[in-house]
């Protein structure tokens, strides 16, 4: 029997994407018209931290995010990821991590970021410090994917500069070598 709850048919819609060895854009398209991003985006703030929900949620959406269709509403998340990259769960900020990078290891993408959300870099460097080491190497990934993304993304990854990571990356250097 189908239940007539909204969340738990996203739920089990969801759960279905997660068991997918790879998620098509034809999956991907077919979900997010069904449920669009905003509303799964919304479910995900109702759900318990750390819960079962959450988790599968998470998951969800990185696979649909990582499908061209998906990878198309990057340049949307970032607030989101922003705000996820403090959240209490460390599902949520390992996806915000994991978001982040996909859009950083695009051309332009870290300078479209630090243009527009010149707070996002500076945040994503500090969550190398995560006592989650699964957050921390995701942000790990992030900053990398950032710095190989072409001469423009190593100078943010570099850079005092407002947008750039550089002054957070060094006093975490030196923090650890103390």
């Amino acid at each position: 029997m189908v239940s007539a709850d909204p969340d738990q048919q996203l739920l089990a819609a969801q759960e279905e994407i997660t068991l997918l060895p790879v998620c098509s854009d034809e999956n991907a398209q077919a979900f997010l018209e069904k449920y669009p991003l905003e509303s799964i985006l919304a479910y995900l703030q109702r759900c318990e931290p750390g819960g079962q929900a959450e988790a599968t949620t998470c998951s969800a959406l990185e696979k649909l995010l990582s499908t061209s269709v998906g990878g198309a509403m990057l340049p949307h998340i970032v607030p989101y990821a922003q705000h996820g990259l403090a959240a209490e769960s460390h599902h949520i900020r390992r996806l915000a991590c994991t978001l982040l990078g996909a859009l950083l290891g695009a051309p332009g993408g870290g300078q479209q970021i630090a243009t527009t959300d010149p707070e996002v870099l500076p945040a994503l460097a500090e969550v190398l410090t995560d006592a989650d080491t699964a957050v921390a190497l995701a942000a790990a990934g992030a900053v990398e994917r950032l710095a190989r993304s072409g001469p423009e993304g190593l100078t943010l990854a570099l850079s005092d500069a407002p947008g750039g990571c550089g002054a957070t990356l060094r006093a975490l250097a030196l923090h650890s070598s103390a």
